[in-house]
Parts: C-alpha cells; sequence; structure tokens
C-alpha cells in the first residue's frame, strides 16, 4: 500500500513538473517578494537595488543607505528581511501593495509595486516602527504592545 502511494506521489510530480514546464507562470508580486526576502538576508544592499525602481532606490540610499556597507552586507538591514513576515495586499497588472513586517525589531516596511515590467519593482516604499503603524501613543515608560 505504501509503495503504490509512493508511486502515486512521484507519477503526480512528473505531472506537475511537465505541466509547468509547457507553460511558464508569471512572476508575481508575492514571489517576487519572497525570492528577495531571501535574497535580502544576505546581501540586502544589491538585492534592494535590484528590486526598486531608480527613484525609490534613491530614497532608500538618501534615508538608510548608511546602513549598508560598500560590499553590500548590512547586519541589522539583513536582520530584518531574515524574520520578516510577508504581507500581501491587492495586486494587478498595473501595482501592487504589500509588507514585510519584523516582529522581533517591530519594523514593517510597507511597499507600493510598479508591476508593468516582467518582473514587480518597488516604485515606493515607507519604512516605519510597528508603534507608528498601529498608531499606538505611548506615554513615559510604557512600552508598545508587540513588547507584550
Amino acid at each position: 500500500m505504501m509503495k503504490r502511494n509512493i508511486l502515486c506521489m512521484a507519477a503526480l510530480v512528473c505531472f506537475l513538473s511537465v505541466a509547468a514546464a509547457e507553460k511558464p507562470a508569471p512572476v508575481t508580486l508575492t514571489a517576487k517578494l519572497a525570492n528577495t526576502r531571501v535574497i535580502a538576508a544576505g546581501m540586502p544592499g544589491k538585492a534592494l537595488k535590484d528590486w526598486m525602481t531608480e527613484g525609490a532606490y534613491n530614497r532608500w540610499q538618501a534615508v538608510y543607505g548608511g546602513m549598508v556597507a560598500p560590499d553590500d552586507s548590512s547586519p541589522m538591514v539583513a536582520d530584518f528581511f531574515s524574520h520578516a513576515l510577508i504581507l500581501t495586499g491587492r495586486e494587478d497588472a498595473q501595482s501592487g501593495i504589500c509588507a514585510l513586517y519584523n516582529p522581533l525589531q517591530d519594523n514593517i516596511l510597507l511597499i507600493h509595486t510598479d508591476n508593468q515590467e516582467a518582473v514587480p519593482r518597488i516604485a515606493d516604499f515607507v519604512f516605519m516602527t510597528g508603534t507608528d503603524f498601529r498608531g499606538e501613543a505611548l506615554k513615559d515608560k510604557e512600552y508598545p504592545q508587540a513588547i507584550a
């Protein structure tokens, strides 16, 4: 019985891989986000430069460029991407909305993409703390809800 199940699963995998090979699927925003998150965990400077439009990358460099070393490494930015959760929103042929949220750092990168090219690219972004994103107003000696 077990041998039969294994053979059925192997046949299904072969069938699906042949079907997938016949018609390449377009790169979705979710797939691009997942791939870039993994690459950015290792080499954030290069990954962001490749994924952002020129205008978005120039804005990133102006604000956060100092955190990335000349060899494209950045422990803090890499840590953000390593532990980030992927959040996706609306997507169409023109643009998409998504985010990466790191609960350990309590930071979120909100992303607006330009989907008109074959691969979606970041056209605009907002990088903020979770406290600001949630709209929490903290008093002295109060801590964000995320810490709880």
